[in-house]
């Protein structure tokens, strides 16, 4: 006899029996119930792992904010030696303009006398001063090319009718510069646009001597009522070209040269710029990041909790199985278990009422003996 034979001969029919159980364990509904069981296990580890995809995510916004720190740390350093360069650059230049005005001041009080003669000495030596004051850009040529002929620059036309920002002498390269044939498409003649000339943008100063601009000492004479190159001012000439050899602070080689410091200011504010910028597109990339990945998240939670909410529909579902909603996997494992216990407290009750049978019938034989 075995244990399922027993199990139907002291317990109720209704009583399943281990191959029963074997039997419900392998049913269909049941293993579906377990895979569902399983997947919201799987499901549950996900959620719970979402604390290491935050760390990946805490890791990487470090590492942003370093690098984005360190762009900021070399925008502020390019910020602060532009700054610097750029108050050295005004200092200096404030320095040597006032020079420009000791060398004026310097001609009025060395050139001494009454008459025409001495008032044109001056007048000339204050116009040397302001020629050779302070350079803050380099000449740039601002014509564009022969009007008939674009290719045609500055190089090409004035080689022989100009020196170091003055026109030759002669009425020959006079003409020539100041001619509206050799002028550009915008009608600047070579005299006015070309730096070879003492002409175009920036470049060496100039001085008015009686409301006529002069550009060099070599060009004097129509400032004081001749012609280019007739010899008007040939007297008053050595005191344009001498301003300021007697006085210390004014150092023509430094004034002409300054535009060499605005160079060099002008390129580190372009540093600095260059920063910005990297900081700039640096910060638009990470919002469009952090903008792209707030859709992805908002996504993904939506679907997460769209997948969550039909897990616990499903697994409220499955608990419900059966009648009156009990789950029989339980409940039999639960019974099987008692009448195990039943069965062994069966057997000893059996087995102590067949001691007390064969005690009795030893007592009563041993009675019956003879004495």
């Amino acid at each position: 006899m075995g244990f399922d034979d027993v199990l139907n001969m002291f317990l109720p029919k209704k009583t399943l029996s281990e191959k029963e159980i074997r039997q419900y364990l392998q049913r269909q509904q049941t293993i579906d119930s377990r895979s569902h069981l399983t997947q919201g296990m799987r499901l549950a580890n996900i959620r719970e792992g979402f604390d290491d995809n935050n760390n990946k995510f805490v890791k990487m916004g470090r590492k942003e904010k370093k690098v984005l720190r360190d762009i900021s740390n070399n925008y502020d350093r390019a910020v602060s030696q532009y700054a610097t360069a750029y108050k050295q650059y005004l200092e200096e230049h404030a320095t040597l303009t006032k020079s420009v005005e000791d060398c004026r001041v310097d001609c009025l009080e060395r050139i001494t006398g009454d008459g025409i003669d001495v008032a044109n000495q001056k007048k000339a030596c204050v116009a040397g001063c302001s020629l050779k004051g302070v350079q803050v850009l380099k000449c740039k040529n601002t014509y564009k090319g022969h009007n008939r002929d674009s290719s045609k620059k500055c190089k090409d036309l004035v080689a022989n009718h100009c020196t170091d920002g003055s026109v030759n002498p002669g009425t020959t390269s006079r003409n020539f510069v100041n001619s509206s044939e050799q002028a550009d498409s915008h009608s600047t003649t070579l005299a006015e646009g070309c730096c070879e000339c003492g002409g175009g943008g920036g470049g060496k100063p100039s001085a008015y001597i009686n409301g006529t601009q002069v550009k060099s000492c070599n060009d004097l004479d129509k400032a004081f009522g001749g012609n280019s190159g007739d010899g008007t001012a040939a007297n008053f000439k050595p005191f344009c070209q001498n301003a300021g050899s007697g006085v210390s602070t004014f150092n023509a080689s430094k004034n002409a040269n300054f535009h060499q410091k605005y160079s060099a200011v002008k390129s580190k504010n372009d540093a600095a710029m260059a920063e910005a910028n990297k900081l700039k597109k640096k910060i638009n990339t990470l919002i469009q990041t952090r903008n792209k990945l707030r859709g992805t998240i908002a996504s993904e939670e939506d679907s997460l909790d769209a997948n969550l909410k039909i897990f616990e529909e499903k697994y409220s579902e499955l608990t419900g199985y059966g009648e009156g909603g009990k789950d029989y996997t339980s409940i039999a494992l639960h019974e099987t278990t008692m009448n195990k216990k039943n069965a062994e407290e069966l057997k000893f009750y059996m087995w102590s009422v067949l001691a007390i049978v064969l005690i009795i019938t030893v007592v009563s034989n041993f009675k019956k003996k003879p004495a």
